[in-house]
Order: structure tokens, then C-alpha cells, then sequence
């Protein structure tokens, strides 16, 4: 399976995935996709910037602040994403992939 061209992602490819579970494979855990937001469009930019929070399910080993990872999900496929680690809690990570 071939990785996702990121350059062809919208807003609203995501939307229908919210509540659904990505595999993080680098850290080993899963993640959902609990919140989307839009950024403000910017003269010059065909897509309008928006970010997505995923909260792991449980902590993997080590605890990264930032960094591309290798995600895959049942419908979109394989992804390669630049995330950072938001927040910490005993129930799992936070972390922000953002597309501008």
C-alpha cells in the first residue's frame, strides 16, 4: 500500500474520520482522531491550514515531543506525519499534526 500524498488532503477528508483509530506504528500505540480545526485562509494558500489531535491509547515506552511518524488507518491508508506531543496524562498522549 502506497503512503498518502499529504499535498491532497482537505479538512474534510479527515472530518468523516474523527472518532476513529490510527496506528501509530513508530510508538507502537493507537490513536484517535478526537478534534479538527480549521485554520484561517491566507491570500496565496489553495487550502485552508488546519490541525488534528489524536489521544493515544495508552503511553508507548518512550515519550517523543515532536517528529514524523509513520500512521496507517483502515480507510485512508499509510500516512507520514509530523506530529507533536501536546500534552501527557496517565490515559495517553495528546498530540498535533498540522497542514498548512
Amino acid at each position: 500500500m502506497d503512503t498518502v500524498d499529504l499535498a491532497k488532503l482537505t479538512r474534510e477528508d479527515f472530518e468523516k474520520l474523527t472518532d476513529t483509530v490510527f496506528q501509530i506504528d513508530d510508538l507502537g500505540v493507537a490513536a484517535k482522531l478526537v478534534q479538527i480545526k480549521a485554520g484561517t485562509s491566507q491570500e496565496g494558500i489553495s487550502r485552508i491550514p488546519f490541525s488534528l489531535f489524536f489521544q493515544t491509547q495508552g503511553l508507548p515506552q518512550q515519550i517523543p515531543q515532536q517528529g514524523t511518524f509513520h500512521l496507517h488507518h483502515q480507510q485512508l491508508g499509510k500516512l507520514e506525519l509530523f506530529m507533536v506531543t501536546i500534552a501527557r496524562k496517565a490515559e495517553g498522549l495528546t498530540m498535533e499534526a498540522v497542514f498548512s
